[in-house]
């Protein structure tokens, strides 16, 4: 193993690591392994163990054990039970097991922080890379599911994949380490088992190196996906234009990579959002579809919290949906929309001397001293009839010839007073309420919008 660390380049002396244990087989024999290495390595250690609470009595005993080897080698000590709530949080699309190990790799990395680890440490070796691989391969997950586990992450360490399963079960019985067997392991209703029990020895029957060349492929594989990631980030740091909740991409940018970078660039926008979900070739290929031949308008959604929306030229990826919404105005009280911009409504003391000469600030006169002013999204048929026309305009149509751009057109904001369509923020007044010399009351609305949202938008595409 100190052969082996020294020629992949995965560990330096001195370094602070967390070790993910779970109490079974693997990650017991990497704790006793890096034990036994702590002393010429001279590591700060701690184990960080994750309660999947799916087997109640099997998760309870693993992690009394996990506590007490903790105690045994006086190693710091982090430990957490997953709640139903917390399995909730993660996308409806996702089998249980994928989400538990969503959650893990999320609380790890918590961790890690928390410790000011270097990386975090797992017990994957040979055996589950080629099951992995198979098991990605019959999933139909692209070229990026053929390079498997990565043995060097950016926060994650996988020291066991110069060992197959065997060498490490006959570690741990000569050195009679005690470990909690996974009943669950044998369940070959469960694909990755079926793999695991009854098709990989299959396979090696016929192939006796296919293990080791299944890790060959792998490493080969991986190095294609650290250049492709390379590329990814560059290409991103350069086009993606990032707000508060969402960001762009120009679609035409895009679709003049090649198709393995337009892929691997569609897998990664979640993380740009901090979103840990994993797309499947499937889901990239219909997010590309919607690129290539989708109209302005096109939505797709892999999960609950992601949102992929075309526009003419832009592919807008986004945390949340715009909901509709109607809001009161209350004087000097700044009311905020999401993604559109910020009102603020005040009462003035007397006639102003001077009118706003942008479409950023209006003001309305009455004879009332409380008229009510309310936000809403814009709604099919709603309609104002512009200041100085004697016409009436569909509040869609002002938005078109507007360029407002689609993602923020879903819901655009429309200003009323006693039922009446009065503004189209930052864009169109209508002929009610306006400056009169009797007037007693003068109300004055100062719309700020986002940056790049909305109207700023509309000037963007210009």
């Amino acid at each position: 193993m100190h052969q082996y660390l020294r020629k992949k380049g995965l560990l330096k002396p001195e370094q602070t690591l967390l070790l993910a244990v779970s109490g079974g087989r693997d990650s017991v024999a990497l704790l006793h392994i890096l034990l036994e290495l702590k002393p010429a390595w001279r590591w700060k250690l701690f184990i960080g163990h994750v309660n999947h609470g799916l087997r109640p009595d099997a998760d309870a005993a693993e992690s009394d054990g996990c506590r007490t080897m903790a105690s045994e080698y006086q190693l710091p000590y982090f430990e957490k039970k997953l709640s139903s709530t917390d399995f909730d949080a993660v996308s409806e699309n996702s089998s249980i097991e994928a989400k538990a190990r969503i959650l893990r790799y999320a609380i790890l990395e918590k961790w890690r922080r928390e410790s000011c680890a270097d990386y975090i440490l797992t017990g994957h070796h040979q055996d589950d890379q080629a099951e992995t691989i198979l098991y990605r391969f019959f999933q139909g997950s692209g070229w990026r599911g053929l390079a498997g586990i990565a043995i060097h992450g950016e926060s994650i360490i996988r020291p066991l994949m110069a060992l197959r399963r065997s060498e490490i079960t006959s570690y741990c019985e000569k050195r009679q380490i005690k470990y909690f067997d996974d009943n669950s392991n044998e369940n070959e209703q469960l694909k990755r088992n079926l793999i695991r029990r009854q098709l990989l020895p299959e396979i090696e029957n016929h192939f006796p190196s296919a293990v080791q060349a299944l890790n060959a492929m792998a490493e080969s594989m991986q190095k294609l996906s650290e250049y492709a990631d390379g590329e990814t980030e560059r290409f991103l740091k350069a086009n993606l234009r990032k707000y508060d909740e969402f960001f762009r991409l120009s679609k035409a940018a895009i679709l003049a990579l090649p198709t393995l970078m337009q892929q691997n660039i569609i897998q990664k926008l979640p993380a740009c959002l901090g979103n840990i979900l994993h797309l499947s070739q499937k889901q990239t290929e219909q997010i590309l579809n919607l690129l290539r031949d989708a109209n302005s308008g096109a939505l797709f959604s892999p999960a609950k919290d992601l949102f992929y929306f075309l526009e003419t030229d832009d592919l807008v990826i986004s945390k949340v949906w715009p909901q509709s919404f109607q809001i009161s105005l209350e004087k000097d009280t700044i009311c905020t929309l999401p993604y559109i911009g910020s009102f603020l409504l005040k009462q003035l003391a007397e006639k102003p001397k001077a009118f706003p000469k942008n479409d950023s600030k209006i003001i309305y006169a009455s004879h009332s001293h409380s008229l009510k002013f309310c936000l809403r999204s814009w709604q099919k048929g709603d309609q104002l009839q512009p200041f100085g026309e004697s016409k009436g305009r569909h509040i869609s149509n002002i938005l078109t010839n507007s360029e407002i751009p689609a993602f923020f057109k879903i819901n655009y904001p429309v200003l009323l007073a006693e039922g009446q369509i009065l503004w189209v923020p930052g864009l169109r007044r209508s002929n009610i309420f306006p400056i009169y010399n009797k007037a007693r009351f003068f109300y004055q609305i100062h719309f700020f919008p986002a940056q790049n949202g909305g109207r700023d938008a509309a000037k963007m595409n210009n």
